[in-house]
């Protein structure tokens, strides 16, 4: 099993295309976030979130989210990190 990012280095690598891959696995280092946001041609921002599955209410959320918001883990810093970079 391969994570998405190394997928992506190794397809871009193996392209020839001169294109480069930057990343930033820190979701707290706006400051890197939005540095490579400044210059990059494309974003890809992977996350994940946590539904409560009908046993638990976040957010006013009772199991299944209602909405595209990140919830139950750092709901405030995913969403700023997209907005940041698809503003």
């Amino acid at each position: 099993m391969i994570d998405p990012l190394a997928a992506i280095n190794s397809y871009i690598s193996d392209s020839d295309s001169g294109a480069t891959v930057d990343s930033s696995l820190n979701d707290w280092n706006f400051a890197n976030i939005d540095k490579v946001g400044a210059y990059a041609d494309a974003c890809l921002v992977f996350a994940s979130a946590d539904s409560g599955e009908g046993y638990l209410t976040v957010d006013g959320n009772p199991g299944d989210r209602k909405n595209l918001t990140f919830v139950l883990f750092l709901l405030e810093y995913v969403d700023l990190a997209l907005t940041r970079l698809a503003p």
